[in-house]
């Protein structure tokens, strides 16, 4: 089976109705597509992903954030292979492959960097103390063929530890856990960091305030907005990719069908949380997490 990394974003710039047309795309010019100068920028995150059979592949990329990354390893045939790994991957932009660290830091130097991949056994220098002078923003993922490394790799910070020889799906594992991290931080998550988001309804954009919103119901494909003090509003959506885009640390989900802001409650009573006059449900599956959060909440 023939797998490719697909992401699925909120505004879709391809959209193939028959699947078998996906054939004539090849990720690589997907790549190349959005390594043009003006795409290897910080986008927002307005996606998961996903490993797909092509033929079950609908949707591809719309805005996504690419994010700067750099190799270090002076086994050649790892580098290479790590080289070909991002040159598969649409989102990752390689700014450098170095065989020595020295080698690479007037290049890590001179770019914004967000994830290095870093051999632990070198000669001028090992990985371990070459990570200390790393900036603290960048995601360290350390290779090695040593387990014993694990401990030392993780007392230096590092985001991630990949063992030898590395598979295309733990490599995508792990670059997945990165954009995963990057979206929950307010800078590259606009949604979160201007407390707003802006969605579609009747041919124009609406813009709704993040603290305005009570409790979000989904229906089939649509998402119904309750808001405070405001007329609903509903929009084509998917309620667990909104939750993904939304403060985690108000907004939970209560049940299969509603997402509830916490802020925002007036009661919880016998399995439903209320606004005002309104109610919904609160199921068993998320029961006990809701708990957690009033307790941690409570007097």
């Amino acid at each position: 089976m023939v797998c490719n990394l697909v992401f699925q974003a909120q505004n879709y710039k391809f959209f193939l109705k028959q699947p078998n047309r996906l054939n004539k795309f090849k990720v690589k010019s997907i790549k190349n597509h959005f390594s043009q100068k003006k795409y290897v920028a910080r986008y927002n995150i307005l996606l998961t992903t996903t490993f797909l059979h092509e033929k079950k592949i609908y949707r591809l990329i719309s805005k996504v954030m690419i994010l700067n990354c750099a190799i270090i390893d002076e086994d050649p045939q790892a580098l290479r292979q790590l080289k070909q790994y991002v040159d598969k991957t649409p989102t990752l932009h390689l700014i450098g492959a170095y065989s020595t660290a020295i080698e690479a830091v007037d290049g890590i130097r001179h770019n914004h960097l967000d994830i290095l991949f870093l051999a632990i056994h070198m000669q001028q220098i090992s990985g371990l103390e070459f990570a200390k002078v790393v900036p603290k923003n960048v995601k360290i993922i350390f290779t090695t063929a040593f387990k014993e490394y694990a401990i030392e790799a993780y007392k230096v910070n590092a985001f991630d530890y990949l063992l030898k020889p590395i598979g295309y799906e733990d490599f995508m594992l792990t670059c997945k856990r990165v954009f995963d991290s990057y979206m929950q931080d307010d800078n590259y998550n606009p949604i979160k960091r201007d407390k707003f988001l802006v969605v579609k309804r009747d041919y124009k954009y609406t813009r709704i305030s993040i603290d305005d919103i009570l409790f979000v119901d989904c229906e089939k494909d649509y998402l119904r907005f309750h808001l405070d003090g405001k007329p609903n509003v509903m929009t084509l959506g998917n309620l667990k990719h909104l939750e993904e885009k939304l403060p985690k640390d108000k907004f939970k989900r209560v049940h299969r069908s509603y997402l509830a802001n916490m802020s925002k409650f007036d009661t919880i009573d016998q399995m439903r949380i209320t606004y005002g006059d309104v109610s919904i449900p609160i199921s068993e599956t998320y029961f006990e997490e809701i708990k957690v959060y009033i307790d941690d909440h409570s007097l």
